[in-house]
């Protein structure tokens, strides 16, 4: 929705302070709640899970940084940067839900007494 609104907002100095700001807040408090998700996952594996989770986001910002590349250097220019990135987080976003429906055996884990089956 940030990425949206900043395509706007890219007019004005203080819109897009402020719209960036936002866009920080949601981006970083995201990212405990998807490690946790994939450590409820993980079940055996939480160590090579979460690297793994840390290893897909700095791939995802490469590649992040080439789409945009790619944007600029076309005829959309860099005003359009934010509405091309984000289609790619609606991608994404539509990935992980498609993802949690698959989860047919859905597990809960906490503490030392390991995952339990969640009750439907």
């Amino acid at each position: 929705m940030c990425l949206l609104v900043l395509t706007v907002a890219a007019t004005s100095k203080l819109a897009a302070v402020a719209d960036v700001f936002l866009l920080g807040v949601f981006s970083f408090g995201i990212l405990p709640c998807l490690t946790v998700y994939v450590m409820n996952q993980a079940m055996g594996a939480p160590n090579l899970v979460t690297t793994l989770n840390v290893s897909a986001l700095h791939i995802s910002n490469a590649a992040g940084a080439w789409l945009g590349r790619l944007v600029i250097e076309s005829r959309f220019g860099l005003p359009m940067v934010p509405l091309f990135a984000s289609f790619v987080t609606m991608i994404g976003i539509m990935l992980l839900l498609g993802s949690m429906a698959l989860a047919g055996n859905r597990r809960q884990c906490w503490g030392p007494t390991g995952c339990h089956p969640v009750d439907q």
